[in-house]
């Protein structure tokens, strides 16, 4: 309420708005915070130290609407997107596909002119491309991609996994294609 002028009701629209602007900013936060760590050549361990600190920060984005559990829209916390991307070997000079991007959280390492990312809800897909100028980015079904012609170094992700209409086994249908 003091940011916005108005009061926020817990489980509204309104707060579901404000997590995902909350998310988009520790997004750019968390880069920030990776781009500062590598200039001053701080070790892999001292930037994660930073996002947890960065993560212990920041406010609980548990708001679900009905978009986000039937899309299985749960984002990677700062710290382990980090650690993921280090595990890919994510580098500013690496080629990156993110099939089900979300805000981009497991982008944090990434150079954006690198980075090809994709997103099925509109708000979030919108929100990418201020988070990763540079990057090309789509909006659509990460099964519909046609990526054939395309070669990247890592493809990253955390798609929604289970059952989703009727495919059974959504997260092995995207890692497949």
């Amino acid at each position: 309420a003091e940011m916005t002028g108005q009061d926020i009701k817990p489980g509204t629209k309104e707060a579901k708005a404000a997590d995902e602007a909350i998310e988009a900013g520790v997004v750019i936060a968390a880069r920030e915070i990776i781009a500062a760590g590598r200039k001053d050549e701080l070790t892999p361990t001292q930037i994660y130290d930073k996002l947890v600190d960065l993560y212990n920060r920041q406010p609980n984005l548990a708001v679900r609407s009905s978009t986000s559990v039937s899309n299985q829209a749960y984002s990677t916390p700062a710290p382990l997107a980090y650690v993921a991307s280090e595990l890919a070997g994510i580098t500013n000079r690496t080629s990156v596909l993110e099939p089900t991007a979300g805000n981009g959280m497991l982008l944090i390492a990434a150079n954006p002119d690198k980075v090809t990312a994709n997103e099925l809800d509109k708000g979030r897909f919108d929100a990418l491309k201020s988070i990763l100028p540079g990057a090309e980015i789509t909006q659509g079904n990460a099964l519909d991609m046609d990526i054939e012609n395309n070669s990247f170094d890592v493809v990253i992700a955390n798609p929604p996994f289970g059952k989703v209409g009727e495919i059974s086994n959504i997260d092995h249908d995207i890692v497949l294609k």
